[in-house]
């Protein structure tokens, strides 16, 4: 039997985005039993990605931030899980990416 919390807590976000960018902050009470153990640092640079940095203490601490542009949604996000209760930030824009002009995506008004 395998049992497993999954709770949220708190959610903000900004209904008006101001100057394209969207924020929120979520709190929630997530607890599932580890099925892998072990310690698990990653910084690495992918797509669109500038920044990002995985650790992970036996899924008991985990910090997570990364930070991209030139993409879809682009922004940062940093989140932190401690003894099951997590903390997400996120800053994004919430325009997308036109990646054939690269550039932003104009919409018409």
């Amino acid at each position: 039997m395998k049992i497993s919390i999954n709770k949220l807590l708190f959610h903000w976000y900004t209904k008006v985005p101001v100057n394209n960018k969207s924020k929120s902050v979520q709190l929630s009470l997530m607890w599932q039993p580890m099925s892998e153990i072990g310690l698990t640092i990653d910084w690495s640079q992918g797509f669109g990605n500038i920044f990002l940095f995985n650790f992970d203490l036996f899924g008991v601490i985990r910090i997570v931030f990364h930070k991209d542009k030139e993409c879809d949604h682009a922004g940062s996000r940093f989140q932190l899980h401690f003894f099951g209760l997590d903390f997400e930030y996120e800053n994004k824009d919430i325009r997308h990416w036109d990646y054939v002009n690269d550039c932003w995506e104009e919409y018409p008004e």
